[in-house]
């Protein structure tokens, strides 16, 4: 009994600097929790992946529910994006069940450094978008959260990552409104891939119910903080151990 609670405790506590990390750093704490779980506890890519999704799809849920709350997520097209989301998260996730698990950390971690790529790349200001000029009608939005949601169910990252500036970019949305639709984007595809993870047994609860809990309490400091401080530069920063974690595992 004393062994569990110090185990919580201590993972807790790791996944309130994980919680934190991403509200400062704007990155979705999946980022940071998968290389942790396989690196750090040594668990197969399934079972780093399927119980990232403990901490992952309450927060995702939580997101969707507070944009919604203050009126930034459009019903108009929220339901497409969210059945497309949906969807692909589960086909996304029974791809990367499918896969061995050698085969599936390779790709997640050349995924990853592609992911860190375009982030630094975005963070450039050559690279930032001037307009909101609108390039598709909004009746395509599904395919945002079809890609997306793949993107969640196959990688547990980077379908939030890649949803706002979709939206932004091809559909002209104010970024309020992108961020809130990019949650709905995700959030059913989270909840649908932790689903499929505990139906075949990928889950490790004892590490990902405290992870979650720990995140939970901390995100909104880190989000808080991150409007007093140089975002961007720290952004940066942040990205080149995180491409190291992502060479480690490739190299693993």
């Amino acid at each position: 009994m004393t062994e569990m609670l110090i185990e919580w405790i201590v993972v807790g506590g790791i996944g309130a600097v994980i919680g934190f990390a991403g509200g400062l750093f704007g990155v979705g704490g999946g980022m940071l929790a998968v290389p942790l779980l396989a690196l750090g506890f040594g668990l197969e890519q399934q079972f780093a992946q399927g119980t990232t999704y403990v901490m992952a799809a309450p927060t995702a849920v939580m997101g969707l529910w507070h944009y919604y709350k203050h009126g930034s997520v459009d019903r108009r097209y929220a339901l497409g994006i969210a059945i497309a989301g949906c969807v692909a998260g589960y086909l996304g996730t029974r791809l990367a069940l499918y896969l061995d698990p050698q085969q599936l950390r390779r790709v997640f971690s050349v995924f990853l450094l592609l992911l860190v790529a375009y982030m630094v790349i975005s963070e450039l200001p050559r690279f930032a978008p001037r307009s909101t000029r609108k390039l598709l009608d909004m009746r395509w939005s599904p395919l945002v959260g079809a890609f997306c949601g793949t993107l969640t169910g196959f990688f547990t990252i980077g379908g939030a990552i890649c949803a706002t500036p979709m939206l932004t970019r091809l559909f002209g949305l104010v970024q309020q409104k992108a961020q809130g639709l990019a949650f709905a984007a995700i959030a059913p595809g989270t909840l649908a891939s932790l689903a499929t993870y505990a139906h075949h047994d990928k889950v490790v609860w004892q590490l990902g119910i405290p992870l979650c809990l720990g995140a939970l309490t901390t995100m909104r400091a880190g989000v808080a903080m991150a409007h007093r401080l140089p975002e961007r530069k720290l952004r940066i920063l942040f990205y080149l151990p995180l491409a190291g974690t992502a060479i480690a595992l490739l190299s693993r």
